[in-house]
């Protein structure tokens, strides 16, 4: 029997010294759990949507192509989690991820502005983020609630009901305090919970493997107080063990269910699809590569170019 919950906030090894899960084994986890459906949820990134979608469909799992990213307004910046829902979606979300990153600069985390976001917004299911470092759950729980509810309504304009607020339960104070802010705006402006966990690793004890991976990607040691961290439940839970965390609200529980449902992407497997290339008349694109290839070589060669190495 499937289970009642699905994950929507999986972060693969392809968020780079973020996470230690693989794709094999988070599919392992997943159809261990029999949950019907999983996001890939990688940061500023879908490097590993195409292999996810693979091997998930190969376990009879219906993937979710998604990506957390930085949305940046006057006041700061936050993470949020899309979801493509469409194929326009998908369409989208891969454009606005181009756009963020192509605009960044070395200094700077990526991230991308409300209008982007607005532009790219068809298609597409948004989460508010979670306390730690969420968009609207993060001012909620440091003491600005008034900000969390003022991006929260910008939001639910932009997506409508494809907007959710999203609940964490990772055992931090800054989520326990977040939380009562998170129910009240979400009732004020009646818009739907949904339940998730940040998953990082495979189990508890991976914990502190994981903190190293952290501590080496970000070059900050074991012994800096004010450094980036992440709890011991940062790890892949079980729908049972959701279930028993969220079970005061089981409508959150219920709704990561029906995002998955909502969501209905066709991943094109075996399909090529390449620039096509103005090619002389009677060149086939293999002639034309040689020509062009041996062409430029010459230049770089008379130019005295480091090509002169190779001589």
């Amino acid at each position: 029997m499937p289970a009642n919950f699905v994950h929507l906030r999986l972060h693969s090894a392809y968020s780079l010294a973020e996470s230690t899960l693989r794709i094999k084994s988070l599919s392992g986890l997943i159809a261990d759990d029999h949950q019907p459906a999983a996001a890939i949820t990688d940061t500023n990134n879908m490097f590993g949507a195409l292999e996810f979608a693979q091997t998930l469909i190969g376990a009879g799992i219906q993937p979710i192509m998604g990506a957390q990213l930085n949305l940046e307004d006057a006041q700061g910046q936050g993470e949020i989690v899309l979801l493509a829902q469409t194929d326009l979606g998908y369409t989208n979300l891969s454009k606005l991820l181009s756009k963020t990153l192509l605009d960044a600069d070395a200094v700077h985390d990526p991230s991308c502005s409300l209008d982007d976001l607005e532009a790219h917004a068809e298609g597409v299911i948004l989460l508010s983020g979670g306390a730690l470092a969420g968009f609207v759950g993060a001012p909620a729980g440091d003491g600005r609630p008034t900000l969390a509810a003022a991006r929260a309504g910008r939001l639910a304009t932009i997506f409508g009901d494809r907007f959710y607020i999203e609940l964490q339960r990772h055992g931090l104070g800054i989520e326990r305090t977040a939380e009562p802010h998170l129910l009240e705006i979400a009732d004020r402006l009646n818009l739907s919970l949904v339940a998730t966990n940040d998953c990082r690793f495979e189990d508890a004890a991976m914990s502190q493997p994981h903190d190293t991976l952290v501590c080496i990607g970000t070059g900050r040691k074991f012994s800096e107080t004010n450094r980036p961290r992440f709890s011991p439940e940062h790890y892949f839970k079980t729908a049972a063990q959701m279930s028993e965390l969220f079970q005061d609200i089981p409508s959150a529980l219920t709704n990561a269910v029906e995002i998955a449902k909502r969501c209905n992407v066709e991943v094109a497997l075996g399909t090529y699809y390449l620039l096509d290339y103005p090619i002389p008349d009677q060149q086939t694109p293999e002639q034309y590569l040689l020509q062009v290839s041996s062409e430029g070589l010459s230049k770089r060669l008379a130019a005295g170019g480091p090509a002169d190495q190779w001589t």
